[in-house]
């Protein structure tokens, strides 16, 4: 195989995806042996042009760093390591643990992450996050971006050879995130008001004034 040669950033952004997992606000640690990072993963349609577009632009920096040596780029691993997933295996994977795995199925996948936050530095603060306007989105407002939504997501891309096969890998490190539209949500929160009743104010301040100590047995 050709040795990789060492690249300048290259960086691509995928304009249509559907967001089903993220931690852009805080670091992630998967565990112990991971190094916390900020992480994405999104869904793209198997028939949507965008996939066309981001398949393209692996492949074209596959040859750039490997040449014409490079096989063909097989997804979901093969002897190039594309950096992306086939969702139906990932929705099989996750019916077999008795999870959903509808958002997966049909789609291709990207995961990426990043240990620099939105000032490049490997800290808190998290990654740089717009909403439709391209205006900044805080920790503040930060459920403008949830998982179903739409995304937009500027990547980086970097190679890799594996170390115990040897076999050409690519990687999409995360750079920053745009929303470009709502979607069904994947999760939702839990209703918990069944566990409480409507209390009117005249009888909360009622019950607050007649509250008293009870008596220490003697």
């Amino acid at each position: 195989m050709a040795k990789a040669e060492k690249k300048e950033a290259v960086y691509v952004v995928i304009p249509y995806a559907r967001l089903i997992n993220h931690s852009l606000f805080e670091k992630d640690q998967y565990d112990e042996k991971s190094a916390p990072s900020y992480k994405i993963e999104v869904a793209i349609p198997k028939d949507h042009p965008t996939f066309g577009d981001l398949a393209n632009a692996i492949w074209d920096y596959a040859n750039d760093v490997w040449g014409n040596t490079v096989p063909d780029l097989n997804i979901d691993g093969g002897p190039t390591i594309s950096g992306v997933l086939d969702g139906e295996f990932l929705a099989r994977k996750r019916e077999e643990k008795g999870k959903p795995g509808d958002a997966y199925k049909g789609q291709w996948v990207i995961r990426a992450n990043t240990t620099f936050n939105k000032y490049g530095d490997d800290a808190p603060g998290g990654i740089a996050v717009f909403d439709e306007d391209v205006k900044p989105v805080e920790a503040l407002n930060r459920n403008v971006i949830y998982r179903g939504c739409y995304v937009s997501v500027k990547v980086s891309l970097a190679n890799y050879e594996d170390d115990k096969t040897g076999a050409h890998g690519i990687k999409c490190y995360l750079v920053a995130v745009q929303k470009i539209g709502d979607g069904e949500p994947l999760s939702s929160p839990a209703d918990h008001s069944s566990a409480f009743k409507p209390v009117g104010r005249a009888a909360a301040a009622a019950a607050g004034a007649t509250t008293t100590r009870r008596q220490r047995k003697q």
